[in-house]
């Protein structure tokens, strides 16, 4: 995930992990992705389902980390 910026199953779909902010997503961002999405989970839920209200479509952990796919 750090050094490619994707899983083995963002591969599959052809999807990768970017940043909003910066062109290279580094160690310190996917592991600050990684406690966000605990976050999201963790919270019942609630930062995944926020995708579905967001106006860009992103969880809880998109908007804290400031990424997307593409």
């Amino acid at each position: 995930m750090v050094y490619t910026g994707s899983t083995p199953g963002l591969r599959l779909a052809k999807l990768r992990l970017v940043s909003l902010t910066v062109h290279r997503r580094d160690a310190g961002c996917a592991v600050g992705g990684w406690l966000a999405s605990y976050l999201s989970a963790f919270s019942l839920g609630l930062g995944y389902l926020w995708s579905i209200l967001d106006e860009d479509g992103l969880c809880w952990h998109d908007r804290i980390t400031r990424t997307h796919l593409s």
